[in-house]
């Protein structure tokens, strides 16, 4: 899986289709931190590479792959959609949002 596999899903669910509100750049900060939150919580979500550190290294490019199994992806789009409504939590439907994406975070979790 990678940052541009999973981009256009994350837009879907936060209605920016036409990044208007939310840069690539800032959509993939946002994937490293849930990249980071998942291996947090399950280690054995990073396949393929021997686990010396449990921080996965910084998506950079387009064609970087997620150190996480595309099990993963729905995690990862509640993540960053959590993320991106936080910005603006001071307007009650976007903290709704906030909060109901992080509830879908952790429920993909198994919390």
């Amino acid at each position: 899986m990678t940052p541009n596999d999973i981009l256009t899903d994350i837009r879907s669910a936060i209605s920016d289709e036409s990044s208007v509100r939310w840069t690539d750049a800032t959509l993939r900060i946002y994937m490293f931190d849930g990249e980071t939150a998942i291996v947090n919580v399950h280690p054995e979500a990073q396949y393929g590479t021997r686990v010396v550190n449990s921080t996965p290294a910084l998506l950079s490019a387009n064609t970087a792959s997620f150190t996480v199994s595309d099990s993963y992806r729905s995690a990862m789009i509640h993540y960053v959609a959590f993320r991106v409504f936080g910005e603006d939590s001071e307007d009650a439907a976007n903290a709704a949002l906030s909060k109901h994406h992080f509830q879908l975070f952790q429920a993909s979790m198994g919390g």
